[in-house]
């Protein structure tokens, strides 16, 4: 036991490794820094209760609590992994070896010795089984599957180090550990990856996000000025006399009759309590998140580190002046503590959004030295954290978007990532001006500043965008009634078995076919599909002949009614505008009239009226 210590001490005084801050291996508190959530954790040994009422730490306990001291440190070192291993990871498998710990106790297992491999079948059954209710669980729920899987990884790894655990580690036999894998199969696909937020609901959050600082947000700030004068007044007791009541002293700052929504509903400054303003200035704290993270596509991690002073202008080549937001990266970085990074931000606008963002979080109350843009807004007393943790940003998003009237979607910090990934695959790359369409507000320096950063993650998240939007694009066309475009009329002839929800698998199926045939090249453009054929290829394969006027009549070319027709009638309006006006100069232009007869015989295809009809 004693040579299991100094293994996972890495020195023969059993010192806790990093990221434990100090201490020993038989200390009943253990410091943790995770500095990705900008916090000290502790983990206090006595504190776990387990399934008979005793704790951890009790005597009949001790070789259960053993073994669960000296796995959370060899996997600190990363004896399972090969590397060291973060405070955050850290904490997420010492609650999945609790977990364990508490179904052995409940079953009579004293040791980890005592853990056999039908033992280990027999958590895997439990794990799948409906919960009873308890805790936050409501009964006959499932665990998710991607949890289960975490948790069955936690007898995998005591399997793995069991040699360096010794006499408190498992006994599993050679021919035992080589059956585990089989034996701990839940026959279920891990939990679904985080999905990107719909677009109109997307669009529909960050424009409410925007209207909350642009326009809210002066009157708010006025408000907790006027709270201020109201603590001060209360503590004072005006000579023990009774103090104005809060909407009294906010009349003093701000007209009574203007007025503020309010979940959902119009409300004067005189009938708000001073409850109702905290509520409106986390609601703007709210909103500033949602435009960073939607917006940049920075991690929740990323965003909680920012600090006052993060916003930084850069000139490019061309004088072209840039806005970037100074951080921290954690998730690729090799040091425990993170490394400085920045992330394009956008142009050097007074209009830009991120920059009103983070001059409006610099502008939201903190405590005195607290330099986090996420610091909470009413703290009590000293000992408060230093920003927000990750269920007060969940909750605030959920907030805001129920006070915008957005019940249908459960948000969570990620998915703005995975947004923000797929309106860069919109772009196309080698159409970066796309995304303009989607965000409006954005330029596209952030687009072509993401396109050229060295984040794997992101680029990864980029590429199954693309995928995702190629096959959504796929199933339209193949689905569809009316298409334009060369190829779009030869398609709507022979698609007719895989139109309508009843075809829908088979849909999904020639999608998928068409997507792995190695021969087959689909480019999502704004305009329409391509369909790329180099044999028939008018562009003949070379970028510098990709354009509207060379897809229109390419043989490759489809346009479908879902994604493209607003496009083509605002192509047609703006034709016809540019004639117009030529015509009241007697100028003839041969050009636009083929462009806008082009425009036409597209928009017909595509309307309602052509249904059935052959162009």
């Amino acid at each position: 036991m004693k040579e299991a210590h100094e293994l996972a001490a890495g020195r023969g005084d059993g010192t806790l490794p990093p990221p434990f801050i100090g201490g020993t291996l038989a200390d009943g508190v253990w410091q943790l820094s995770v500095p990705a959530k900008a916090a000290i954790r502790s983990i206090t040994w006595s504190s776990f209760e387990l399934d008979d009422g005793s704790p951890l730490t009790a005597q009949k306990n001790i070789d259960l609590l053993d073994g669960c001291k000296l796995y959370v440190v060899l996997f600190a070192l990363g004896k399972t992994s090969g590397r060291r291993t973060r405070g955050g990871t850290i904490l997420s498998q010492l609650y999945s070896l609790i977990s364990l710990v508490c179904w052995m106790n409940s079953v009579g297992l004293r040791s980890f010795r005592d853990l056999t491999v039908t033992r280990a079948a027999s958590y895997r059954n439990h794990l799948m089984r409906p919960t009873s209710g308890r805790g936050y669980r409501l009964k006959g729920q499932r665990i998710a599957p991607g949890t289960v899987r975490q948790r069955l990884a936690i007898i995998r790894n005591l399997a793995t180090l069991q040699e360096d655990m010794g006499e408190v580690g498992t006994s599993f036999s050679r021919r035992e550990m080589n059956d585990l894998d089989a034996l701990l199969r839940t026959d279920v696909e891990w939990a679904k990856p985080t999905p990107c937020i719909p677009d109109t609901i997307f669009m529909q959050l960050i424009e409410a996000a925007i209207s909350r600082i642009d326009e809210d947000w002066p009157k708010i700030k006025k408000l907790l000025a006027a709270y201020e004068t109201h603590k001060k007044t209360r503590r004072l007791g005006m000579q023990n006399n009774r103090p104005h009541p809060f909407s009294k002293t906010a009349q003093q700052f701000i007209a009574p009759d203007e007025t503020i929504e309010l979940n959902k509903v119009s409300r004067t400054v005189s009938s708000l309590s001073h409850h109702e303003v905290h509520h409106l200035a986390k609601h703007v704290r709210s909103a500033c998140l949602i435009i960073i993270a939607g917006l940049v596509g920075m991690r929740e991690s990323e965003i909680g580190s920012l600090q006052l002073g993060c916003l930084k202008r850069v000139t490019m080549r061309g004088g072209a002046v840039v806005l970037k937001l100074a951080g921290r990266l954690y998730k690729t970085a090799r040091s425990d503590d993170g490394e400085a990074a920045e992330w394009v931000a956008g142009y050097d606008e007074a209009s830009n959004p991120v920059r009103r963002a983070i001059e409006v979080l610099e502008e939201l109350p903190r405590m005195a030295g607290n330099k986090s843009l996420f610091a909470p807004i009413f703290q009590q007393s000293g000992r408060a954290p230093s920003r927000i943790g990750a269920c007060t940003v969940r909750e605030g998003l959920g907030a805001f978007a129920t006070d915008c009237g957005i019940v249908n979607w459960v948000f969570s910090p990620h998915q703005f990532r995975k947004t923000f990934a797929r309106f860069v695959a919109l772009a196309g790359g080698a159409n970066a001006y796309a995304i303009m369409r989607h965000f409006k507000h954005v330029s596209v320096i952030m687009t072509e500043g993401y396109l050229r950063a060295h984040d794997p993650e992101m680029l990864a998240d980029i590429f199954e965008a693309s995928q995702a939007i190629v096959a959504e694009r796929l199933d339209s066309i193949f689905g569809a009634e009316r298409l334009g475009g060369v190829a779009g009329q030869r398609i709507s002839k022979n698609n007719r078995p895989f139109r309508g929800a009843s075809n829908a698998e088979a849909r999904r199926e020639l999608v998928e076919l068409t997507m792995k045939d190695p021969n087959a090249h689909v480019r999502p453009m704004p305009y329409g599909v391509c369909i790329y054929e180099s044999s028939t290829a008018k562009c003949k394969g070379e970028a510098a002949n990709i354009g509207l006027d060379t897809c229109v009549g390419c043989y490759n070319f489809v346009v479908d009614p879902e994604h493209n027709l607003q496009f083509w009638q605002e192509y047609r309006a703006s034709i016809e505008h540019a004639l117009t006006l030529r015509r009241g100069f007697n100028i003839v232009d041969s050009e636009l009239d083929k462009r806008l007869e082009a425009a036409s015989r597209i928009v017909l295809e595509l309307s309602e009226e052509a249904n059935g009809r052959e162009a």
